[in-house]
């Protein structure tokens, strides 16, 4: 709610000096966590309402679908928040683009300052990990900078994203 509060906010401000190149920008929006829905959605955003642009997406697994959609439509999709290394390489195309840091960047950032505190080597270190690509994928990588780094992982749970309570963990 507030990315697309945020967006709207630079339409105004866009349109307002004049628009881009002289056109006014117009935006929609539409939700959905879940891959197939937001696919879907992505389609018919682009057939039906006639999308230059897709702009958006928080969650990995929907935004690989929509990258996939962007790809097949030959329209620009602009992911701003997905951070699975899964989007980009093989999974990636020439209509996608990224604007946040990947999940590999983000856990060598983190972790080379866990490093530098002692935080890691010769250190157990037991994960809790959302349970969807996202999460999937960052355990992967924290696993392999753990392992390089002399940190012994003794295990990991995933868990569900709508988890309130962590007390079973």
């Amino acid at each position: 709610e507030y990315a697309v509060m945020g967006i709207k906010m630079a339409t105004e401000e866009i349109n307002a000096a004049g628009g881009v190149m002289g056109r006014q920008l117009d935006v929609m929006s539409e939700d959905s966590v879940n891959p197939q829905v937001a696919s879907t959605k992505a389609q018919r955003m682009i057939e039906r309402d006639g999308v230059a642009v897709l702009m958006g997406e928080i969650n990995s697994a929907s935004a690989l679908t929509i990258s996939q959609v962007a790809g097949r439509s030959k329209k620009l999709f602009m992911s701003i928040g997905a951070r699975s290394d899964v989007l980009r390489g093989k999974n990636c195309n020439r209509y996608t683009f990224h604007v946040d840091i990947p999940v590999t960047v983000m856990v060598n950032a983190a972790g080379y300052a866990l490093v530098r505190e002692g935080l890691v080597k010769g250190k157990k270190i037991y994960s809790l990990t959302a349970d969807y690509l996202f999460g999937h994928d960052l355990l992967s990588v924290a696993k392999a900078f753990f392992a390089a780094n002399g940190g012994t992982l003794l295990g990991d749970e995933l868990v569900a994203t709508d988890a309130t309570d962590f007390s079973p963990f």
